[in-house]
């Protein structure tokens, strides 16, 4: 028997035999991993976009000088100190409406999948975003899809004027 300096060509194709049948093996693992850390990604953007809107319709909302009004089914309109006239407006993503009647978008418009969620005002498709009680007590809704998961979130803010009354007259006896 001859001794060869190098290996043969059935030694290179059963390491290569080894190579695929280990990555076979383990690409449904990476798989499920990189899908794991994707949908941890969109989460905590929703988070992370959730807590924007909450904390710029609280700030909005209680400072608003004048009583304010729900206004279309997605709409809510309100007067900052400086007497200026805006609204929220859900559309698909959801805006923040200035005097002018420009549109400053607040989220993305998504499609629902897991790369891209859909901001969906209200709890269901058909619900109404904003809700004001008699009391003044404005009630805000909304919820994120993406893929087959959904989650809602909500705040409820009663705004200095209803608190102070603006507009009405004290009466001291």
């Amino acid at each position: 028997m001859r001794k060869h300096a190098g290996y043969i060509l059935w030694e290179l194709l059963l390491a290569l035999l080894l190579c695929g049948l280990l990555s076979a093996a383990l690409a449904p693992r990476v798989r499920a991993v990189l899908q794991t850390f994707q949908r941890l990604g969109t989460e905590l953007k929703i988070s992370e976009d959730s807590r924007f809107i909450l904390g710029t319709l609280d700030s909005y909302l209680w400072s608003g000088t004048s009583q304010t009004r729900p206004g279309r089914k997605n709409q809510y309109v309100f007067v900052t100190p400086n007497h200026l006239r805006h609204a929220f407006y859900a559309s698909g993503a959801l805006y923040l409406e200035l005097k002018n009647g420009q549109r400053q978008p607040m989220t993305e418009a998504g499609d629902g999948t897991a790369n891209r969620p859909r901001f969906l005002p209200g709890k269901e498709d058909g619900d109404k975003m904003f809700t004001v009680d008699d009391k003044g007590l404005v009630t805000a809704e909304f919820t994120w899809i993406y893929g087959a998961r959904q989650q809602t979130y909500g705040t409820a803010v009663l705004p200095y004027a209803q608190w102070y009354r603006v507009g009405e007259t004290y009466v001291v006896r």
